[in-house]
């Protein structure tokens, strides 16, 4: 039997999968179907999560088949945990949608909110501190189910004590990143704190249901992210100024308002409607083109009038995104044959 053949609803036997044994049977005789998603954009494993979520079914999972007899054993984390902890495109994971004696257990396995709060207020040491708390290696997809992992949250979009309490206190420990980076000086430890600022806003992004997930610290996160900005202005005028020589005034001199027609004869450049309130002219480089920049030409077999040439398509594929397609399709894909299928799906909607 072909294990990489899809049904009509985009499915591999292994999306059929009943049972932890038979899915992991599958996924040893094929483990490239771990990754197909069927038309609704499950995963084998998300399709045997929505069949119904057990204690015994996390577990399994969880410890890879080896759960620890007694409570002070370590954990040795299953092939599944990455699957387990990633967020989809809405910001939830399968270990989220987890309830019941099987979400207590499973919060069990993760470091507590005070050990990531005590953490956060050590704002030199972030995020790798963060990383060394079970699960490690796990810090971002960890934060995400201490900060929404609550139903209420992340399915229904509401507030609860907790999420607000928690988020409260994510928020001193951005304001205090902020703040270290505001002093510039030791430079190393700014530029530590604006790499750790960073990841942490791109971890904490929370589920789509959610309207704001920094509702609780929005102003004091805007205040301090407009602090920076004053700050950049400032040191980028003082730049400016230093500037001096020929290059310098090539920069500084593309736009005469008296003379567009000459320096923009094919009207390429964005209009900049308040160029002429700045105190200083925009440089050369800051300015945008008419059609948004460099960009390649759609290849021909794009367009809905023609039929598709599949020879050239995959040439194309294979061109701009590598031999696994993944730059092209977006998800690791399993030969040319499931390339077809994307095709197909996408031209004629079956």
């Amino acid at each position: 039997a072909d294990l990489m053949q899809r049904d009509p609803h985009g499915n591999v036997p292994m999306h059929h999968s009943r049972s932890v044994n038979v899915y992991r049977l599958l996924a040893a005789m094929e483990p490239r179907a771990l990754q197909v998603r069927n038309r609704l954009g499950r995963t084998p494993l998300e399709s045997l999560w929505d069949r119904g979520i057990t204690l015994e079914l996390v577990k399994e999972f969880w410890c890879g088949g080896n759960v620890p007899a007694g409570a002070d054993d370590k954990v040795i984390l299953g092939p599944e945990v990455p699957q387990l902890l990633c967020l989809d495109a809405t910001g939830v994971s399968l270990a989220m949608r987890v309830e019941g004696k099987a979400r207590d257990w499973l919060l069990e396995q993760f470091a507590a909110w005070e050990d990531f709060a005590k953490q956060l207020k050590i704002p030199e040491s972030l995020p790798d501190s963060l990383n060394r708390l079970a699960p490690e290696g796990y810090w971002r997809e960890a934060l995400a189910i201490h900060l929404f992992g609550e139903a209420d949250v992340w399915k229904e979009g509401k507030q609860t004590a907790q999420h607000k309490a928690r988020l409260e206190e994510f928020g001193s420990c951005l304001k205090g990143l902020c703040q270290r980076v505001l002093k510039r000086s030791p430079e190393a430890e700014a530029r530590q704190a604006m790499t750790a600022l960073e990841a942490l806003l791109e971890a904490t992004r929370g589920p789509a249901k959610l309207p704001d997930a920094r509702e609780p610290y929005r102003k004091e996160l805007s205040l301090e992210m407009l602090h920076l900005a004053v700050q950049s202005e400032s040191i980028h005028d003082i730049l400016y100024d230093m500037m001096a020589g020929q290059a310098a005034s090539w920069l500084k001199g593309l736009f005469d308002e008296k003379a567009w027609e000459k320096l923009d004869p094919f009207n390429r450049i964005k209009p900049d409607p308040i160029q002429q309130h700045r105190p200083r002219q925009k440089l050369r480089m800051d300015f945008e083109q008419m059609e948004g920049g460099r960009h390649l030409a759609a290849p021909a077999w794009v367009h809905s009038t023609i039929e598709f040439d599949f020879a050239q398509v995959l040439k194309d594929l294979r061109h701009v995104g590598g031999k696994d397609f993944q730059k092209c399709l977006g998800e690791p894909t399993c030969g040319d044959a499931d390339v077809v299928y994307r095709m197909l799906e996408g031209r004629h909607g079956f």
